[in-house]
């Protein structure tokens, strides 16, 4: 994976900016593949994803908390189709909205935020407190399928740059540090 992975092309790289709707699909990528690991024989304990932010953890933090928006912005669609509010998609209608990322990323990283760490996925800085379902539902009541789509791309802070110690994002992908 590179900058294209992130949503960034080769015109983003004079701003150098990280865009927010860009982080959680190559994140959920590698936690869903380590949560698979023990359905395809891994041994327990044998391997472990560290989410590692040593050096910028606040920033790391805080691009984790668009993940977990991504992740609730998930599970409250979900739970819209459970209860009737929408009808539910067929399989290719669901993965094809904006609100989808990946199966099970809800309860994944509901889990990282909770714990902070499992046999299969650690972190090294706050993950912060998961939102709630229920309150992002009553924030949004009232709202059509259509205004879920288009809210789906409408994360704050929307753009991020690296920070001291760390080059640019574009450097550090040039180098291969980042995925």
């Amino acid at each position: 994976m590179c900058l294209h992975d992130f949503g960034m092309g080769y015109s983003d790289l004079e701003s150098d900016r990280l865009l927010a709707e860009n982080v959680t699909r190559p994140l959920a990528k590698w936690i869903a593949e380590a949560t698979a690991l023990p359905s395809l024989g891994m041994p327990e304990g044998s391997y472990t994803l560290v989410l590692d932010g040593s050096l910028v953890l606040e920033q790391t933090a805080e691009l984790f908390r668009i993940v977990q928006r991504d992740a609730t912005w998930q599970a409250v669609l979900d739970t819209c189709y459970s209860r009737g509010v929408f009808p539910t998609p067929s399989w290719l209608d669901r993965r094809r909205h904006g609100g989808f990322v990946c199966e099970g990323l809800p309860s994944m990283v509901r889990a990282l935020s909770h714990s902070k760490s499992s046999s299969l996925i650690s972190c090294n800085f706050d993950s912060g407190t998961a939102y709630d379902i229920e309150e992002m539902l009553e924030d949004h009541r009232g709202w059509s399928w259509r205004m879920w789509e288009r809210g789906w791309s409408t994360h704050e802070p929307r753009k991020f740059l690296t920070e001291d110690p760390l080059p640019p994002s574009h450097l550090l992908c040039w180098r291969h540090v980042l995925p």
